[in-house]
């Protein structure tokens, strides 16, 4: 990666005030590659793992990777900065409360350290968690107990972000409960339906929050991921329109719709109520074949494509249209 960046295959993420160039972050198994937003670094990227594939012998699987990028919700330019135009609550909310999804760094930390304490209880018997068991005593001890505080080292660190659990609510017998059953005692996760402890589940309930926005949303990986998240930005009302810039600072000659100047521009008039928005949602709805409606904001028009027939496939086609066009709008 390093030779890759030296020879510009690669443009890496740039630590602004003479800060270094971050290529890639890696953790046990996991790799994180960061860089800039454009198709050439994606396609490079690609290409470089490929080349890692065929001199290795170890192939990437894309299919378990994921892409994000985060240059529509912030970034900079020389000597100024872009405009936010997500919250890192929205950013971070699950896509069940109205979130982007992304997480928190916070939460997949504790979960990557909490999947330690079920491999020692759940695991199968080995050399490392027999070791870790005899020198803190741990079968002697209350099933919440994971280390002597009197040793110190790697361990001790990991029993204690039971502190940060406890400090989200989040109880240790949720997470690890020992269940008497048969011959044996099993040990199971109370966050999942099949009891089994993932980083996932940990992480969704760490990073849960209220309802972030109302309405249905639906994330479909059939359509362009900028769309998707265009739709998702303008039914807060956070696109570029005259009102919304106008809250950012920034100096507008006016507020109102460019082409009908008696009303004040925001997403939902620019998308849905402007005559030509709505001419434009009349005749698609016609070509379609479906029965035109009244909408009143951008919501509407996503809960209607949502909800509308009986057949998934239709319904999943109408809100893919529904996407493009409000997109194209």
């Amino acid at each position: 990666m390093r030779a890759a960046c030296e020879r510009g295959v690669f443009q890496g993420l740039q630590i602004p005030n003479g800060g270094p160039v971050i290529l890639h972050l890696l953790y046990a198994d996991d790799a994180l590659f960061l860089g800039e937003w454009s198709e050439h670094n994606i396609k490079n990227l690609a290409r470089i793992l490929h080349c890692f594939h065929v001199s290795s012998g170890l192939r990437v699987n894309f299919n378990k990777s994921r892409v994000f990028g985060v240059g529509f919700l912030w970034g900079s330019l020389e000597g100024a900065r872009k405009i936010h135009w997500a919250s890192w609550d929205k950013v971070t909310a699950s896509k069940e409360a109205g979130g982007l999804g992304i997480g928190t760094i916070k939460s997949l930390n504790v979960s990557l350290i909490a999947k330690w304490w079920w491999r020692l209880r759940a695991g199968l018997p080995t050399t490392w968690a027999n070791v870790i068991t005899g020198l803190h005593d741990l079968n002697l001890k209350p099933n919440c107990y994971y280390a002597n505080n009197k040793l110190p080292g790697v361990w001790k660190n990991i029993a204690g972000v039971s502190k940060e659990l406890m400090k989200k609510g989040i109880a240790i017998d949720r997470i690890l409960k020992k269940q008497s059953s048969g011959p044996g005692d099993s040990w199971i996760c109370s966050l999942a339906s099949d009891g089994s402890f993932t980083v996932k589940v940990l992480r969704k309930v760490w990073d849960h929050c209220s309802p972030i926005s109302i309405g249905q949303f639906e994330w479909t990986s059939d359509i362009p991921i900028k769309v998707v998240c265009f739709v998702w930005r303008a039914r807060m009302g956070n696109i570029p329109t005259a009102m919304a810039l106008s809250k950012r600072g920034e100096n507008l000659e006016n507020g109102f719709c460019s082409l009908y100047g008696d009303v004040q521009e925001c997403a939902n008039h620019a998308l849905v109520h402007c005559q030509y928005a709505r001419t434009v949602c009349e005749w698609i709805f016609k070509w379609c074949g479906v029965p035109t409606s009244t909408f009143l904001s951008v919501c509407d028009v996503i809960e209607f494509a949502t909800n509308w027939f009986d057949c998934p496939l239709r319904r999943k086609l109408l809100l893919g249209i529904c996407y493009g066009s409000l997109w194209h709008i």
